[in-house]
C-alpha cells in the first residue's frame, strides 16, 4: 500500500544503507486507485490473517539486536537514530514482522489475501515467543508461572515481627455499593456515580487480595476520588472484614459473567440468554449480606432515568473500557419474540476467559492473611521465573507514601515481589524459599545525609557486612550495595545543608560518603528517582535468575536459618575489609548513571601502581568503556570523495541542503558532511516539512528509544508503561516524571504524533 512517493524515500536510504552514491531523482506521481467497483471483494469472515510473502528483503535495516547490548554498546544517539529509522519504516510503509522469513520487514501487499492460501498457518506459540524478532522483551512474551512467594514460617514472622493483612475487596465493593446509591439521588452526583461504579467492578473482577486503601490508588478504574469512602471502610472493618462464603459474590458484575458461563454450558446450542433469565442466575449467586441483588421487574432496569448499580455494572460489561483495562464481556442483542423485554445477552471470548477465572476464585472461597502487597499476577517472564525480589515494608516511607508507587513500577516491569519487614538491607531475592547472596540498600540523598548524622551509616554497613560473610563465608561471595536515588545539588536548602539545615551536611559531605563506600566493600548504583531505582532491582533480579539457570548461583539459606545465624555471627566480620581482593567491587549492572561514579571512585593507586594483572584488567576495562562510549568513526570512502571532489561548491551546497546539513563553509568542510552517514529520512521529511525533530538528550528522544526496544510492530504501551520505559534507557537530562509547572517529560507526546509522518500513533488508548 506504500506510495510511490515513500517507496521513493525508503530506495534513496537503501541506496546509502548499501554505501551508493545518491541519485537525484525527481517524485513520481502517485498513481490513482482502482475505482471500488472494480477492487477485488473479500468477506471479512472469509479474509486471510496469514502474514503476506516477502516482497524485498533488506536485512541490513533491520536490527537483531539483544537488549544489553542495547543498553551496553550502543549509545543514546545511535540507539535515537535507530528508533526513528524504525518508525520511518513503520510508518511510511506499515511494515509487520514475518516470523516464517527470519523475523524480516516487509510491506503489506494487496496480494496477500490471495497468496494466504499458499502459507500454511501459524501457531500462537511459533508467532508469539520471548523473543520479538529484536532479541528485545516484548509485550506478547511467553509467560511460565509465578515463582512461589517465600515461604517463611509463622514463628520467624512474629520473631522479626511480620505483619499479615485480611483481603478487604468485599468490604470496599459493599461499601463502594452503599455509596453510589447515596449520590445517585443528587443531580451533581451523576459523574460520582458512574465512577462509583466503575471502582467496584475493578474490585470485584479482581482476582488477586487488595489488603489496604492505598493500593487502590495504583489500580485502573479506581484512582484517588474514593479515597476516603475505602479508608473508612477499612477502619471499620476492623480485623475480620466482610467476606462472602465460598461459593457466593459480592457484586454483580462477576455473577452475571458467571450466570452466563453457566448458561452457556447447560445450553451450548443457544448462547442467548434473555434479560430476565440473567438477572435471576445472577441473585442467586450472590450474598445476600452484600445488599447487591437485583429485585425490580424488567421495566424498571429499562427505563433510561434508572441509575440502579446492579444494572450499570451489566451495561458496562457490554462495552470496553480501555482506560480501566477492561474488555467487552457481554454483548447485548434485540430479540422481542424471546421474552418480555426483548433483550438478550451473549458471552464474548473474553468474557468466558474472565468466567474461568471468576468459577476458581468462587470454588476457593475466602482469601488467607498475606503480605501487605505481592505480585499480582499469575505469569511471570521467563526472565523471572526463578527470583522474587522480597522488599521492606518500610520501603519509600511505607504504605502511606511511596511504597505502592514503587510496587506498581515493578508490576509494570514484569518482576515477581512481594513486601516483607527486613532486619538486614532493604531489598533481598529469594530463589524459591532460599536467600540469593545479593543485598541492596536503597538511599534518597536526603537518608544518606540523616544517616551520617545520626549514626545508622555505619551501623547499617556493620550489619550487612555480616550478612555478607553467612551468606558468602570467608571469601565474602556475596554482592552487598548501595542504590543511591536523586542528585544532592536538587536537595540543598539555606545554608548550603543537604535535607536539612539541622543535620550538617554539606553536598560534598554527602558525595564524599558515598564514594567512601567503594573501599568499604560496597558496590554503588545510581538512579534518578523511584521508577529508575526499580527498573534496577528489577535487572538485578534477571541477572539472580540467570545465574540460578545457569547453575553459578549459590542459594543455600532460608531466611529463618539467616537471622538465626545473623544473632551468632561475631561482631568482627562487620569490620571494614582489609583485604583489596574485597574492596572496590563493581557494580553488578553497569549504565550511563554509573560511569562516571565508577571512574571517580576508582583511587589512583589501582590505576597506576599495584598489581600488574589488576592495572592491565583496569586499563583494559577503561579502553573497553572508551570503545563503548565513543561512536564508531565513519568509514572512508576514496571513491566517492574523488567523486565529490569533481561537483562545484554549488552542486555540493545543494546535497548538503537534501541531506539536511549545514550549507556553510569550505569545499572541504561540505564534503566531510556528505562523507558522514545519512540521517534517518523520517528525519529529513520532517525537518523539510517543520515539524518536530527530537534531540538528544531529551525526554521525546527518550520515549521514542522507549518504544523501540519493548514493542514490536502493531504493539504499543500505556502511558505508564512508556514513562518507565523511557526512564529506564536513559536518553533524558531529567526524570520522565519531574515536573516543571504543569508539564512532565510526557508533555512532548503532543508533537510526536503529529507532522507528516508520525513518530507516534495511537491504537486503542496504547503508543506505537
Amino acid at each position: 500500500d506504500a506510495s510511490h512517493a515513500s517507496m521513493d524515500s525508503f530506495d534513496r536510504l537503501e541506496m546509502q544503507c548499501d554505501g551508493d552514491a545518491m541519485p537525484s531523482k525527481k517524485r513520481r506521481k502517485r498513481k490513482r486507485p482502482l475505482p471500488r467497483a472494480r477492487r477485488p471483494r473479500v468477506r471479512n469472515k472469509h479474509r486471510s490473517h496469514q502474514p503476506p510473502p516477502p516482497h524485498r528483503h533488506r536485512p541490513h535495516l533491520m536490527l537483531h539486536l539483544p537488549m544489553y547490548t542495547m543498553h551496553s554498546s550502543l549509545s543514546p544517539m545511535m540507539m535515537m537514530m535507530m528508533a526513528t529509522t524504525m518508525a520511518m519504516t513503520l510508518t511510511l510503509h506499515r511494515f509487520h514482522y514475518d516470523d516464517s522469513d527470519d523475523d524480516l520487514a516487509v510491506p503489506t501487499a494487496r496480494a496477500a489475501s490471495a497468496l494466504s492460501a499458499k502459507t500454511p498457518a501459524k501457531s500462537n506459540n511459533q508467532r508469539f515467543s520471548s523473543d520479538n524478532g529484536n532479541g528485545m522483551f516484548s509485550p506478547s512474551a511467553r509467560k511460565v508461572k509465578v515463582p512461589a512467594i517465600p515461604m517463611i514460617s509463622n514463628d520467624t514472622l512474629n520473631r522479626i515481627g511480620g505483619k499479615l493483612y485480611p483481603d478487604l475487596r468485599h468490604a470496599f465493593v459493599k461499601r463502594l455499593l452503599r455509596h453510589a446509591k447515596e449520590v445517585r439521588r443528587r443531580h451533581w452526583g451523576k459523574d460520582a456515580f458512574d465512577g462509583t461504579v466503575r471502582s467496584i467492578m475493578a474490585l470485584s473482577l479482581r482476582s488477586h487480595p487488595v489488603r489496604s486503601a492505598e493500593v487502590c490508588k495504583e489500580i485502573k478504574g479506581i484512582g484517588v476520588v474514593l479515597q476516603d469512602v475505602l479508608k473508612d471502610a477499612a477502619s471499620a472493618e476492623g480485623s475480620t472484614p466482610y467476606c462472602p462464603p465460598r461459593g457466593k459474590l459480592s457484586a454483580v458484575a462477576p455473577a452475571a459473567i458467571l450466570a452466563m458461563q453457566q448458561w452457556t454450558d447447560s445450553n451450548p446450542d443457544e448462547p442467548l440468554c434473555t434479560m430476565e433469565e440473567l438477572i435471576r442466575r445472577a441473585n442467586n449467586l450472590l450474598d445476600p449480606r452484600a445488599g447487591a441483588a437485583m429485585t425490580e421487574d424488567t421495566a424498571y432496569y429499562l427505563d433510561r432515568n434508572n441509575m440502579d448499580p446492579g444494572w450499570a455494572q451489566i451495561k458496562k460489561l457490554c462495552s470496553a473500557d480501555v482506560n480501566a483495562g477492561r474488555e467487552q464481556y457481554l454483548k447485548q442483542r434485540a430479540r422481542k419474540g424471546r421474552s418480555t423485554s426483548g433483550v438478550v445477552f451473549e458471552l464474548t471470548d473474553e468474557g468466558k476467559l474472565l468466567a474461568k477465572q471468576i468459577q476458581e476464585m468462587v470454588d476457593v472461597g475466602p482469601v488467607e492473611l498475606g503480605p501487605l502487597r505481592q505480585y499480582a499476577k499469575s505469569e511471570v517472564s521467563q526472565d523471572f521465573k526463578h527470583v522474587t525480589l522480597s522488599v521492606d515494608f518500610r520501603e519509600g516511607g511505607g504504605g502511606r507514601f511511596n511504597l505502592h508507587k514503587m510496587c506498581s513500577t515493578l508490576e509494570i516491569l514484569g518482576c515477581p515481589f512481594v513486601v516483607r519487614e527486613l532486619k538486614i538491607a532493604d531489598y533481598v531475592y529469594f530463589v524459591g524459599n532460599k536467600l540469593a547472596p545479593f543485598l541492596v540498600e536503597r538511599k534518597s540523598i536526603e537518608d544518606v545525609a540523616h544517616s551520617v548524622a545520626d549514626g545508622r551509616w555505619e551501623r547499617q554497613q556493620r550489619n550487612m557486612r555480616q550478612a555478607q560473610y553467612i551468606l558468602g563465608g570467608p571469601d565474602r561471595k556475596c554482592h552487598i550495595g548501595y542504590l543511591i536515588e536523586g542528585d544532592a545539588s536538587n536537595v540543598v536548602v539555606h545554608g548550603g545543608k543537604v535535607g536539612r539545615t539541622s543535620w550538617g551536611q554539606s553536598e560534598e559531605d554527602v558525595e564524599k560518603a558515598i564514594d567512601s563506600l567503594a573501599k568499604l566493600g560496597f558496590f554503588i548504583m545510581r538512579s534518578r528517582n523511584h521508577k529508575t531505582s526499580m527498573a534496577k532491582l528489577a535487572a538485578l533480579a534477571k541477572e539472580v535468575s540467570w545465574q540460578k539457570e545457569n547453575g553459578s548461583l549459590d542459594a543455600t539459606l532460608t531466611y529463618d536459618e539467616f537471622i538465626a545465624k545473623m544473632r551468632r555471627c561475631d561482631n568482627k566480620e562487620g569490620d571494614p575489609p582489609t583485604d583489596r581482593r574485597h574492596q572496590y567491587p563493581s557494580a553488578p549492572l553497569v549504565d550511563d548513571d554509573n560511569r562516571h561514579y565508577e571512574q571517580r571512585r576508582t583511587p589512583d593507586a589501582r590505576r597506576v601502581g599495584g598489581d600488574d594483572s589488576t592495572s592491565g584488567a583496569a586499563s583494559s576495562a577503561q579502553a573497553a568503556g572508551a570503545a563503548v562510549a565513543a561512536p564508531a568513526a565513519p568509514a572512508t570512502n576514496s571513491e566517492l570523495e574523488a567523486e565529490l571532489q569533481k561537483l562545484s561548491a554549488a552542486e555540493l551546497k545543494r546535497r548538503c541542503k537534501e541531506r539536511d546539513e549545514p550549507t556553510g563553509g569550505k569545499k572541504g568542510d561540505l564534503i566531510a558532511r556528505l562523507l558522514k552517514p545519512r540521517k534517518p529520512e523520517i528525519l529529513i521529511v520532517r525537518k523539510r516539512n517543520g515539524d518536530h525533530v527530537p534531540s538528544l538528550p531529551s525526554c521525546n528522544a527518550a520515549l521514542l528509544i522507549g518504544l523501540l526496544l519493548n514493542t514490536r510492530p502493531g504493539e504499543g504501551l500505556s502511558k505508564e508503561e512508556l514513562m518507565v520505559r523511557a526512564d529506564e534507557c536513559g536518553a533524558s537530562k531529567v526524570a520522565m516524571d519531574q515536573k516543571n509547572g504543569f508539564y512532565d517529560g510526557f508533555s512532548g507526546m503532543s508533537t510526536l504524533k503529529t507532522g507528516d509522518p508520525a513518530l507516534v500513533t495511537m491504537k486503542k488508548k496504547l503508543y506505537c
